[in-house]
């Protein structure tokens, strides 16, 4: 098999001494392969961060429907709600 640094100008100069070479056939060890199998890994989504806001996004119903009138007043007095951004703001 032929080694990934072939043919890259300076892959054998001294700076790339005693850096491991890979071949194309060479398998490959994740180090967080074994946590994520057995449910171990956390990922973003499970990072909990006081003071963190979300948005949500509420686009139309209808496909190309006009907008005549935006009510938000339920989503105002919803807890939790921080703003409300429209076209009107």
């Amino acid at each position: 098999m032929r080694c990934l640094d072939q043919g890259i100008p300076g892959a054998n100069n001294q700076e790339n001494k005693g850096v491991e070479k890979v071949t194309i056939s060479d398998s490959v060890s994740w180090v967080e392969s074994h946590l994520k199998v057995t449910g171990g890994a956390k990922y973003a989504a499970e990072y909990h961060l006081p003071g963190v806001a979300f948005g949500v996004l509420v686009t139309s119903t209808i496909a190309k429907g006009r907008i005549k009138e935006l009510d938000t007043g339920d989503a105002e007095k919803a807890p939790g709600v921080l703003a409300i951004v429209s076209h009107l703001n």
